[in-house]
Parts: structure tokens; C-alpha cells; sequence
């Protein structure tokens, strides 16, 4: 029987309840479930890896990150129905990215890992930026609404960042986030839909 781990720091509630600290571990409360959810339904669409050991991570996080690219840059600006569908991919290509990077990185799980359980690892690592969102702008902040050209934009841009290597920001959660947050917006907040105007 396993034990329950301790962090060495407690929370406790009102009602005297008392729980871990939380703090760096991610938000998952904070996840757009409905669309990560989509974006697990393109997991089967994207490249099969074939990482088996340290030295071509780098290889197959830079595949997975070619492919959201080539996404999201056929999205046809203008129609946002049918771009809904690419940022799903995007989302799917970019959870992978991310949960072999970080699986590399700390040695969490196999690099040999099938996409879905790369998914499901990097979506973990997404739920951190939803987390440091929420410590900064406070939490679903974003729900209150940007144009939909706004997460596009951004998306695009920390591809384009981790794909070039560059390392000062974590490219490819906030590509991840910004694909997630452009299908929540899409469904939830139909005024923020400027992708109209933009053809």
C-alpha cells in the first residue's frame, strides 16, 4: 500500500478540512474540459512518434511542433467554424510537444510514451499556465472575453518561438493555452468572434 505524499505545507479551509499545498502543481479546475476534450479527439491525427531514447526528443518535440504549425497556419483566417477545428489539432500537437519536453526534462515518464499519455502529461504542464494566469490576472480571467484574432495571434507566435528553440518563455504550454482559450472563446463568447472581419 502506497502512502500519501506530504509537501511538507498544508492549506486549510474553513470548515477545518486540511489539504497539501497546491502551489506549482497546476490548475486543473481552471482547464476548458469541453475543449480539451476536442483536442484529445485529434490525438489519432497527429504523427506517430518514434522516440526511444534521450537523444532524439529534441526530434520528435520539433515533429509534433512542424505539424501544430502547419495547422494553424492552413486555418483559414476569416472562418472561424473551420478554424475551431484546426486549434483542436493545434492544442493535440502542442500537449504532445509539451509532455515529451517535460517528460525529458524531468524524467517523469518514458520518452517512449504513446501520444495520449504524452497528452494527458502535457496537459498537466498546460494546467500550470492556467495556474500562473490565475495567481496573476486572477482566476478564468480570460473568460471576461478577448477577440478571438488575439489567441490566434499569440498561438502563432510561441510556435514560432519554441519551434525556433528559444527557450526564455514555455513556448509551447502557451501555444497550447491559447489554442484551448481561442475554442473556449469560440463557443462560450460569440461577440469575441472577429475572424469575420479579418478575411
Amino acid at each position: 500500500m502506497s502512502e500519501i505524499k506530504d509537501s511538507g505545507s498544508m492549506r486549510e479551509f474553513e470548515t477545518g478540512a486540511h489539504r497539501d499545498n497546491a502551489t506549482g502543481k497546476g490548475r486543473c479546475d481552471l482547464l476548458p474540459m469541453t475543449q480539451v476534450a476536442m483536442a484529445c479527439e485529434k490525438v489519432g491525427d497527429c504523427p506517430t512518434l518514434h522516440v526511444t531514447d534521450t537523444s532524439e526528443v529534441a526530434i520528435g518535440v520539433y515533429e509534433m511542433l512542424d505539424s501544430a504549425l502547419e495547422n494553424i497556419t492552413a486555418a483559414p483566417i476569416g472562418n472561424s467554424d473551420y478554424c475551431q477545428d484546426f486549434m483542436a489539432y493545434v492544442a493535440a500537437a502542442t500537449a504532445i510537444a509539451e509532455g515529451l519536453h517535460e517528460a525529458n526534462i524531468t524524467n517523469d515518464i518514458y520518452v517512449n510514451a504513446e501520444n495520449t499519455s504524452l497528452f494527458w502529461y502535457g496537459i498537466l504542464q498546460v494546467s500550470k499556465h492556467y495556474e500562473a494566469g490565475a495567481i496573476k490576472y486572477g482566476a478564468n480571467n480570460w473568460q471576461n472575453g478577448m477577440p478571438l484574432h488575439v489567441y490566434y495571434d499569440s498561438a502563432c507566435r510561441h510556435l514560432m518561438k519554441a519551434r525556433a528553440g528559444m527557450d526564455d518563455e514555455p513556448h509551447i504550454r502557451a501555444a497550447c493555452w491559447n489554442a484551448l482559450c481561442f475554442m473556449w472563446t469560440k463557443e462560450n463568447k460569440p461577440e469575441m468572434d472577429d475572424f469575420t472581419v479579418l478575411d
